[in-house]
């Protein structure tokens, strides 16, 4: 993974290309990210498409409360 920063982006952020996804390396990819727990932004074109992040941070993020 390679940083990536953007004016989009307050901090830098991790990148990875999107067909690095396509080329079978995904399940690494995305438990890359998991274990080290850091949004990570898929490049297309050379240009920010999407980010990958935790669930649990995403639903943190959202506000929304677990339901148990």
């Amino acid at each position: 993974m390679r940083k990536v920063r953007y004016n989009l982006f307050p901090v830098e952020m991790p990148s990875v290309n999107a067909s690095e996804l396509s080329q079978g390396h995904a399940a690494k990819i995305i438990n890359k990210i998991h274990d080290n727990k850091v949004d990570t932004v898929v490049m297309k074109n050379n240009k920010p498409f999407v980010v990958i992040m935790e669930y649990s941070e995403y639903i943190k993020r959202k506000g929304i409360k677990n339901e148990k």
